[in-house]
């Protein structure tokens, strides 16, 4: 890059490995670089997304979903694509957004699996299609009747019409299956608070609070990890809590590169 300042392949390659050992701001500086340098490819902008995703940086990386959407995709990643970013518009709360993602997506003709199913009832429901949201939510129960995505939206239709109890029971069949979803774990306390168990509300609550206490941590390590590059130690101690926290194939990424630094 010192070299010739413009080559393509070279900042290709440096955002690459930056992203491999978890310098994830160096990589997003040398893919924002990336982008201006080829303005045809859109896995630069793909890869971007997904880092300002997992920080948490929701807004710039609907951007760079959009911006990826604009550019040459493979269709499976133009796919994928178009679900991340109507995920992260979502996680930002601009529901009328995601809804139009997903009527885009309809149009495209792209098949409605169980994923697209929850984000379009999510997106009902955020932008206050309440009815439409329950109509949506009951029908995709009776084709996937154990879907925590959808029944956590079923369990907040339900909270919003005062039925506690039977939000209760959807929310405990979802944690059921993913016992480590902070967002799923923290509403069935609230639904626990609003049906007067209180007893099952603080023990839930506490079970919530020790996984947000490990999102943190996985927030704080990700951040130390783009200060020191090649301590294979702490990238072995993002592993674990990844792990801790089901997440398997980021526990995976992150072994694999504690295994690359020790070489």
């Amino acid at each position: 890059m010192q070299l010739r300042p413009d080559h393509v392949e070279a900042y290709r390659g440096a955002a690459q490995i930056a992203y491999n050992v978890g310098q994830m701001n160096t990589a997003i500086l040398l893919l924002e670089r990336l982008l201006d340098l080829d303005p045809t490819e859109g896995k630069p902008a793909r890869l971007l997304g997904d880092i300002q995703a997992d920080m948490g940086r929701y807004e710039p990386a609907a951007a760079a979903y959009e911006l990826a959407l604009s550019r040459r995709l493979d269709d499976d990643l133009r796919d994928a694509t178009y679900r991340a970013w109507a995920t992260v518009l979502g996680s930002g709360r601009r529901y009328d957004e995601m809804l139009a993602v997903c009527e885009l997506v309809r149009k495209r003709g792209i098949p409605v699996d169980v994923e697209w199913s929850a984000l379009r009832g999510e997106a009902l429901r955020g932008s206050g299609k309440l009815a439409e949201a329950r109509a949506h939510v009951e029908a995709a129960l009776r084709t996937f009747p154990n879907s925590p995505p959808h029944l956590s939206l079923f369990a907040q239709l339900e909270l919003d019409d005062g039925r506690a109890e039977s939000a209760v029971k959807a929310l405990e069949t979802a944690v059921d299956q993913t016992p480590q979803a902070y967002p799923l774990v923290l509403l069935l306390s609230q639904a626990y608070t609003a049906a007067g168990r209180k007893s099952d509300a603080e023990k839930t609550a506490e079970r919530a609070e020790k996984l947000r206490m490990d999102l943190d941590l996985i927030t704080s390590l990700t951040k130390e990890s783009d200060k020191r590059p090649w301590d294979a130690a702490l990238r072995r101690e993002l592993a674990e809590v990844c792990e801790r926290m089901g997440n398997t194939e980021m526990a995976a990424k992150w072994r694999e590169t504690a295994k690359t630094l020790d070489r």
